[in-house]
C-alpha cells in the first residue's frame, strides 16, 4: 500500500516577515495619529489661554475700566453741551440780538414795527368728574340717594329659589344703619341668606307679616366690609310661588 502524503506545511520566513511588516507600519501610522493630535490639543490649549481663553475675565474688567476711565474724563468735560441745547442757545441770542437791533435805542416807527403773532393759550382739560349714578327718587317708602342704579325695585316672581341684586350707594357707608323692606304676597318667604361676603357684619334678617326685613348695622362694620356692603346678591327662599317687592330703604 502507498503512504498517504502529509500536505500540511508551516508559514515560510518571507510570509512571516511580509506580515509583520504591516503590522509595524499600521502601528506607527495609529500612533503618528496620536500624536498629531495631542499635539493639536495642546497648540489649541496654549493658544487659548494666549487669547484670553481662561483669563476672559481680567479682559473683561479692563474693557470694563477703559469704558469707565473714557465716561469719568466724558463727564469732567465743563464746557459740554448737547448739540440741540447749542443750536438753541445761539438761536436765542440771535434772536436778542436782533430784537435789540429793533427795538434798541430811538423811536421806533409804528409802521416798521412788527406786529406780535397771537399767543394761542392751551384750553384746559375740562375736570374730571366721577361717573354720575342714576339714584331712585324715593317712590313709596325709599329714601333717594341710597340705592345703586343696578338695584331693580319692580315686582319678582319666583317659587322656591330667587337670587336677587340689592346694590346700595357709596353714601351709605357715612350711615349708621340702612334698613330695607320687601313685601312678599303668595307662599311664605321662609329665609334670605347669602350675606357670608360681610361676615359679622350681615344684616339681621327678620321675616314676618309678608315683610322681609334687613338690618345693615353699618356703625359697627370694618371698612372691608363696608366696601363689600355695596353689591349684595340676596338669597331669597319661598315654600311655594310668591312674588316679592323693595317697599322701602331707608338710612
Amino acid at each position: 500500500m502507498k503512504k498517504m502524503s502529509n500536505s500540511k506545511r508551516g508559514f515560510t520566513l518571507t510570509e512571516i516577515l511580509i506580515v509583520t511588516a504591516i503590522v509595524v507600519i499600521v502601528s506607527a501610522a495609529a500612533f503618528t495619529g496620536v500624536a498629531i493630535t495631542l499635539s493639536r490639543a495642546r497648540e489649541t490649549q496654549k493658544n487659548l489661554k494666549e487669547n484670553n481663553g481662561d483669563n476672559f475675565e481680567n479682559a473683561a474688567r479692563s474693557e470694563v475700566d477703559a469704558i469707565n476711565k473714557d465716561a469719568a474724563d466724558f463727564a469732567e468735560i465743563p464746557s459740554y453741551k448737547p448739540k440741540d441745547s447749542e443750536a438753541t442757545e445761539e438761536e436765542s441770542s440771535s434772536d436778542e440780538n436782533s430784537d435789540e437791533s429793533t427795538n434798541g435805542g430811538g423811536d421806533v416807527d409804528p409802521k416798521t414795527t412788527p406786529t406780535p403773532l397771537p399767543t394761542n393759550t392751551p384750553t384746559p382739560k375740562p375736570s374730571e368728574t366721577s361717573a354720575t349714578t342714576t339714584v331712585h327718587s324715593g317712590g313709596g317708602g325709599i329714601q333717594s340717594g341710597v340705592l345703586a342704579s343696578s338695584t331693580s325695585t319692580n315686582q319678582i316672581s319666583f317659587n322656591g329659589y330667587k337670587e336677587d341684586v340689592l346694590d346700595f350707594d357709596s353714601s351709605v357707608k357715612n350711615a349708621n344703619t340702612v334698613t330695607v323692606t320687601y313685601k312678599f304676597s303668595g307662599a311664605d318667604v321662609t329665609d334670605c341668606k347669602n350675606w357670608g361676603h360681610l361676615g359679622s357684619g350681615a344684616p339681621t334678617v327678620t321675616i314676618e307679616n309678608n315683610t322681609v326685613t334687613l338690618v345693615f348695622n353699618v356703625g359697627s362694620m370694618e371698612g372691608w366690609q363696608k366696601d363689600n356692603m355695596m353689591k349684595n346678591k340676596p338669597q331669597f327662599h319661598s315654600s311655594g310661588q310668591t312674588q316679592i317687592q323693595i317697599e322701602s330703604v331707608s338710612t
